[in-house]
């Protein structure tokens, strides 16, 4: 583990010639040792042997002031933590822009333009600060059994009712495809539900994996509700209609009623009812 003054004094050849190896000893090696050299000068490298098990590289500052960690023996990054205006790794000129470690809680941050941008914490939650990330596509899976796998948008503020949280799926206008969310249990059934774009811009509800395809509900701005297949086309704003099935009513008790409204149930008598806006019930009879 060779140090040296990296001076050769004048001596004899033989002398000189020991000296000389020492210093080049000292230069290959690094000035290898648990204790920084005695004499140092600006730029130097030393190898510091006080960590149990491996080396670290440092190298002086440009002053001869201090020494500063660059990585070890095994190509592990121990440079300085690092901050969000002067981070640790950097690329090229853009010294105020790339990765540093900001605590224990967050031990991986990176910045642009010298401010925080974003970071990973210790339980590996990624948070994007002020901005957009932009992905091609996101996948996020777990195989551990019992474990739920889950994304989750959440706005922490509560003092402002116009602290929303938006999830938007979005294509590129009417010449584009269908935005939507599909639901599968793998192997077994598909459902999505979406825009179609091709047809009316109604939002659908369809088994399978496409929209349009195999609709089973229909909604249109107009307020119009298909269920089964009616084309909305044919049916007046604010219409329900329903195809190939029944409407099924569970038994009630008489509601409370609503001055806007009439309603139609059915109680446990087994009878149908019609009560109007004024709360007066009128029993419906058959024929």
């Amino acid at each position: 583990m060779p140090q040296t003054d990296m001076n050769i004094a004048n001596d004899s050849g033989a002398n000189v010639r020991s000296d000389m190896n020492d210093h080049i000893a000292a230069l290959v090696q690094l000035s290898s040792g648990a204790t920084a050299p005695g004499t140092t000068f600006a730029h130097m490298l030393w190898a510091d042997t006080t960590p149990a098990g491996y080396t670290i590289i440092k190298i002086r500052d440009a002053a001869d002031g201090a020494f500063a960690t660059l990585f070890d023996d095994e190509g592990r990054w121990k440079g300085v933590n690092g901050t969000a205006a002067e981070p640790s790794i950097s690329f090229g000129n853009r010294t105020n822009a790339g990765f540093y470690t900001e605590s224990a809680a967050n031990p991986i941050a990176w910045s642009a333009a010298g401010v925080k941008a974003g970071h990973i914490d210790q339980n590996g939650t990624m948070r994007i600060v002020g901005g957009l990330a932009v992905f091609d596509n996101i996948t996020s899976q777990k195989s551990i059994a019992g474990e739920t796998n889950f994304l989750t948008a959440v706005h922490t503020d509560t003092t402002n009712t116009a602290s929303h949280t938006q999830i938007t799926a979005q294509t590129a206008g009417s010449g584009g495809g269908d935005p939507f969310f599909q639901w599968t249990v793998q192997t077994q059934q598909s459902y999505v539900m979406g825009i179609d774009n091709s047809d009316l811009d109604k939002l659908v509800i369809s088994a399978g994996q496409v929209i349009g395809t195999t609709n089973i509900m229909e909604l249109d701005a107009s307020r119009r509700v298909s269920i089964g297949g009616s084309p909305l086309t044919n049916m007046a704003a604010g219409d329900l209609a329903l195809e190939g099935g029944s409407l099924v009513l569970k038994e009630i008790t008489t509601p409370t009623a609503d001055a806007a409204y009439g309603k139609i149930y059915f109680k446990a008598d087994n009878k149908a009812y019609v009560q109007t806006g004024d709360g007066v019930e009128h029993e419906l009879a058959f024929a």
